[in-house]
């Protein structure tokens, strides 16, 4: 329909009307300021499913059926969908061998699903076809195959945003199909992807996984296509360290979302930055760490931060302390610095001390009995490591008398 029609924009003092006038109209309005006429010969769009709603138009049309179709199927389901426009009321049509056997609309959400007419059920070779006009115009067609169908493919790593790499299982040699569930265009695989004779197959995406988005994964072999797997992505893993740091440790190592920008605090002080890999492991280089700090790691991906649950350092065992005789009145030896040291004999302490800046500790003792044990632990922010145990040895008796010293 074409129509010849002028606009007017009319100013008055209490604001702007807008009058649209045909041809032969010639009302002036005596009071305005200013006025401007629009002449077009272009056509009024119309939206052929209504005629008083101008529609826009679509893009990213698709229209497919889930799951694929498979002998004995009575039902057909599907989704359909387009960016730019709704699709509820949008009609469906589904032909099997070129008949007819289902005509129905789309929810507001692009699903349908209908029984197939006269109780008919798929065979083995036919041919499914679903076809949809949308409100734009715009048409859609997808052809199918009435197979015997594979398994469902299988997806082994944990689908969560960040992620770039799934694995999982499939028929052996089959190819591997991943894409955005909304979009069936969007090949979330950058390069072909072929299970083994075993079925293991590992996929790299083009791009992190997104939170609440959802993927699909099917699998096919000599033009047999397995059912969709769908799968909603979920939220990005907690960080963790994965390394176990004690006193005098200098890397610190974990795993986070694939792609996060990684801190890693000490004591409420960021420390250290790394950004973590594909696969979301990430390592730092620290000073040196002292037993009893504690380590807490932030990841931030698109904008989201997630915290780590605290790790405290550990405490390792003295490992260098002197040995004590029965005539020993000090223990010394090298800990942590700033470690409460304690010395116990049968659960009783018997001397205390302080690591110094050096790492040295020297600690007063009463003289022990021969055979008797010392369990010797260092503690430091409320963290204390493995005792270390020392017999007491017997000493060297005092010489008493020295005999006289002759030539003979």
């Amino acid at each position: 329909m074409k129509l010849k029609y002028k606009i007017m924009a009319t100013t008055f003092l209490a604001g702007t009307c807008v009058y649209m006038l045909g041809e032969a109209s010639s009302l002036e309005p005596s009071t305005a300021k200013a006025s401007m006429v629009i002449e077009s010969m272009n056509p009024i769009p119309q939206n052929p499913l209504t005629e008083n709603i101008i529609s826009p138009l679509g893009f990213d049309h698709y229209a497919y059926l889930s799951p694929d179709p498979k002998p004995g199927d009575r039902t057909v389901s599907g989704i359909i969908g387009m960016s730019g426009g709704p699709v509820w009321g949008t009609p469906v049509t589904v032909k099997v061998n070129n008949t007819t056997y289902i005509s129905t609309t789309a929810t507001d959400t692009g699903d349908f699903r209908d029984t197939l007419a006269a109780g008919y059920a798929l065979k083995l070779g036919d041919t499914v076809t679903v076809s949809v006009n949308f409100s734009d115009g715009y048409s859609a067609t997808q052809t199918y195959t009435v197979s015997a169908g594979l398994s469902k493919p299988n997806i082994i790593t944990e689908v969560r945003e960040g992620v770039t790499v799934l694995t999982g299982t499939a028929e052996p040699d089959s190819y591997i199909d991943i894409v955005d569930a909304a979009w069936s265009m969007n090949n979330l695989v950058g390069k072909q992807t072929k299970t083994s004779k075993t079925g293991i197959w590992t996929a790299e995406l083009l791009a992190p996984l997104r939170e609440d988005d959802y993927i699909t994964v099917k699998c096919n072999l000599k033009g047999v296509t397995s059912d969709r797997t769908w799968i909603k992505v979920e939220a990005a893993m907690y960080p963790v360290i994965t390394s176990d740091p004690e006193n005098g440790s200098a890397t610190v190592s974990g795993m986070s979302a694939g792609g996060a920008d990684v801190e890693l605090w000490k004591d409420g002080v960021k420390v250290e930055t790394a950004t973590a890999d594909k696969f979301g492991d990430w390592s730092v280089t620290v000073q040196p760490l002292l037993g009893g700090e504690t380590l807490v790691v932030k990841a931030t991906l698109f904008g989201k931060m997630k915290e780590s649950t605290p790790k405290t350092v550990g405490l390792s065992k003295l490992e260098q302390v002197s040995s004590v005789t029965t005539n020993s009145t000090k223990v010394k030896g090298k800990g942590a610095v700033g470690a409460t040291v304690s010395v116990k004999e049968s659960n009783n302490e018997i001397g205390t001390g302080m690591v110094d800046g050096n790492g040295d500790f020297e600690i007063t003792i009463p003289k022990q009995t021969e055979g008797s044990t010392l369990s010797i632990t260092q503690t430091r922010n409320g963290t204390t490591s493995e005792a270390t145990e020392i017999t007491v040895a017997k000493g060297l008796d005092k010489v008493s008398k020295i005999s006289d010293v002759t030539t003979e």
